[in-house]
């Protein structure tokens, strides 16, 4: 696989400084942000995988952009292999329940291809990051700890050109943009057209920003139980900035 200058530009920043990068496909037409990974780093085994998965990001990046024969086909099973790859996250594990099965069902409206049932295939069409990269079991109102992470994340990381060259932005984080005062437009350059407000029902609405040709979606967090047209509105939204994805 090729990948844009931009993108090896942010490997080769974040080496020194080892921020999250994410997981999935760096040349998707699609970028998903949530609020932080959802799991206890207390645990043993979360906190291995959080040292390989996000703290060691950026190696499993770098070994990706170095070697052009891996893709998404060519990474082993994760519980065969027991290695992680970034471009392909635990590959061939069920779908979880939770914040990825809906992505999942996102990306099923928006690639009919990407349905494999219960097994997770939305890395193959998005890219996923985060606005918090301190991993935690329950999202946090205007804790300082997370401020502080958040405020670096925008100013020396999320801000990058990579970031920005998506056409399709969710920023799948609800109350995290007023509670850590993150400044969508000015990180994703990007304007809010308030006719684009649009309220389905009682905790669940979508933001819309436009701008050359891009959109940015500011949505709830897609994690606990929401309504079908929530996922089916997004889509709305996204189709006519997709073209057809050819998988590398």
């Amino acid at each position: 696989m090729d990948y844009s200058k931009e993108f090896r530009d942010l490997i080769a920043y974040t080496k020194d400084t080892e921020d999250f990068i994410g997981y999935g496909n760096p040349n998707a037409k699609i970028m998903i942000i949530g609020k932080e990974e959802s799991f206890d780093i207390k645990k043993e085994e979360n906190n291995i995988i959080y040292n390989q998965a996000s703290k060691g990001n950026w190696k499993g990046w770098e070994e990706v952009i170095g070697n052009p024969s891996i893709t998404p086909d060519s990474i082993p099973v994760w519980k065969d292999s027991g290695k992680f790859c970034p471009l392909y996250p635990w590959k061939g594990d069920d779908l979880p329940k939770g914040t990825w099965t809906n992505y999942q069902k996102l990306i099923n409206r928006l690639y009919p291809e990407a349905d494999a049932g219960k097994m997770t295939t939305f890395h193959q069409y998005a890219f996923i990051t985060e606005f918090n990269d301190s991993p935690s079991k329950t999202s946090k109102r205007k804790d300082p700890e997370v401020q502080q992470r958040i405020t670096h994340r925008c100013k020396n990381v999320l801000n990058h050109p990579f970031y920005k060259s998506f056409p399709i932005v969710i920023a799948a984080c609800g109350h995290y943009v007023k509670d850590y005062n993150i400044n969508l437009e000015d990180i994703f350059n990007q304007k809010y057209i308030e006719p684009e407000s649009v309220k389905i029902k009682t905790g669940e609405w979508i933001n819309i920003h436009r701008k050359d040709n891009r959109i940015l979606i500011h949505t709830r967090q897609l994690s606990n139980a929401f309504s079908f047209e929530l996922i089916e509105r997004i889509a709305d939204f996204c189709k006519p900035y997709i073209e057809p994805l050819q998988k590398s």
